[in-house]
């Protein structure tokens, strides 16, 4: 596609749930011509991205409150890559890349792009949405989500139409963890994940880097999934670094053969305290386990010093108390 026709698609876009100032502005550039020469002015400007730190403070502030972020790390990301023009020149002559374009269908391309879009953006704001709750939180600063989305529609250059949505939802539900599980959200994102899908795997055949829709495609399949592989990687912790991890029982295993098992460890479970009001354990000892039950067994609401037993069965109960006394 040319320039003239990018841009009238951003136009069209911009008419719809893409809506927005980051969309209107990318038509105007695409049609800007150069009135001092031939051609577009943006094929002019050198690919070489300026930054004052904003995209550095957030991803630091995300990580400080220990929320993935991997939509605005990628945008920063792709400048830190722009700004080492030399180098990519000199790699440009060295490394290589597919020597055929997979065949695709244009119309079905800028279809699926529109759809790969929203899906990002849906998820860039709920990532976002997240770092604010989690400092807010943090901080004790009693920041409400839906006013700040609305506030975002005033004046600033995130601006959407998608922000109104955004603020009804949080309204709808003030304990809403996340916006891709907000009703909405969550239908229309689960219409289009094919397309989005579609977009990456077409951009990777094709060597095109697509950083932002690759990073947001790849969080949403982490947080839809109930089991990742970080298992493997937390007993690779401990392996070289004596960290603590979670224990999955199945429904008949033996509390009894659990502490046996743990007495001819060299970790050490400590039970402190059994409180029957409340069912809560208190952890102690220099290395711990965290107890995670699975199997119907117990429902564990797990933090970083306490597990609380939410829900069990009487015999469970009486297992768990003679598990504590005994061991």
């Amino acid at each position: 596609m040319g320039n003239e026709e990018m841009a009238a698609l951003f136009v069209e876009w911009n008419k719809g749930e893409l809506d927005s100032f980051l969309i209107e502005i990318t038509a105007k550039i695409l049609a800007k011509k150069d009135d001092q020469g031939d051609g577009f002015v943006v094929d002019k400007i050198l690919d070489k991205t300026g930054m004052k730190g904003t995209g550095r403070w957030t991803v630091q502030e995300a990580a400080e409150v220990s929320v993935a972020a991997p939509a605005i790390s990628s945008a920063l990301d792709s400048r830190y890559l722009s700004g080492r023009k030399e180098e990519r020149v000199a790699a440009s002559k060295i490394l290589k890349g597919p020597s055929e374009m997979p065949p695709v269908d244009k119309e079905q391309l800028v279809s699926d792009l529109k759809k790969a879009l929203y899906c990002a953006k849906v998820t860039s704001y709920a990532q976002r949405m997240g770092i604010i709750r989690a400092a807010s939180d943090k901080h004790g600063w009693g920041v409400d989500l839906a006013l700040c989305a609305r506030m975002w529609r005033g004046g600033c250059i995130i601006r959407a139409g998608l922000l109104t949505k955004i603020s009804n939802a949080l309204a709808t539900d003030e304990n809403l963890v996340n916006l891709l599980v907000d009703p909405t959200f969550a239908s229309e994102i689960n219409d289009r994940q094919l397309a989005w899908r579609r977009v990456v795997s077409v951009g990777v055949a094709s060597g095109i880097a697509t950083p932002a829709l690759s990073a947001t495609l790849g969080y949403y399949d982490q947080y839809r999934r109930a089991n990742l592989p970080a298992n493997l990687i937390q007993g690779q912790r401990d392996f070289f670094g004596g960290k603590q991890f979670l224990i999955i029982l199945s429904r008949m295993f033996s509390f009894a053969l659990f502490a046996r098992i743990m007495a001819l460890s060299n970790r050490c479970v400590l039970m402190k305290k059994y409180y029957c009001t409340g069912h809560t354990f208190e952890r102690v000892g220099k290395s711990t386990f965290m107890i995670s039950v699975i199997g119907k067994i117990l429902d564990l609401n797990l933090s970083t010093n306490i597990c609380t037993v939410i829900s069990c069965s009487p015999q469970t109960k009486k297992e768990l108390s003679m598990f504590c006394v005994s061991y």
